[in-house]
């Protein structure tokens, strides 16, 4: 995967000199989420969700594994790990974390951390959590 693989440092070089912009989290939830890419079948792919109806927030949304911070998580990159495990089973030390995103707030009241990072394992075995995750989308 040439392309793939020159792809891949293409992001490495961009997140070496990018620096996110930040969000105030005064009266919102701070929250975050993975962009996850990976490979398949020798072209690069990113992950999505489809979230369920019985979810609190964002019933039926199309969004990044991810949710709200949690205090035991410590900071947002944990969170969005923890998330993406809970969510569609994917290890923290299967992801090669890229980099950070600037901020987003939503209409919700969120204000999200979103995180960039490469499946370091071809042909994964995700394992998705139904109670949270109606689908997934590549």
């Amino acid at each position: 995967m040439a392309d793939g693989a020159s792809l891949l440092q293409q992001i490495r070089d961009f997140f070496a000199d990018f620096r996110p912009q930040g969000l105030s989290q005064d009266e919102t939830t701070p929250a975050a989420v993975l962009l996850l890419l990976y490979e398949k079948a020798g072209e690069p792919y990113i992950l999505l969700t489809r979230r369920t109806e019985d979810v609190e927030h964002h019933k039926g949304e199309t969004s990044f594994p991810g949710g709200a911070f949690d205090s035991a998580d410590g900071d947002l990159l944990t969170t969005a790990l923890r998330e993406t495990e809970e969510e569609i089973g994917v290890r923290p030390e299967d992801v090669e974390v890229l980099g950070r995103l600037d901020d987003i707030v939503t209409i919700s009241g969120f204000v999200v951390s979103p995180f960039v990072g490469f499946l370091r394992t071809p042909s994964y075995a995700f394992a998705v959590n139904t109670v949270e995750v109606a689908e997934l989308v590549e």
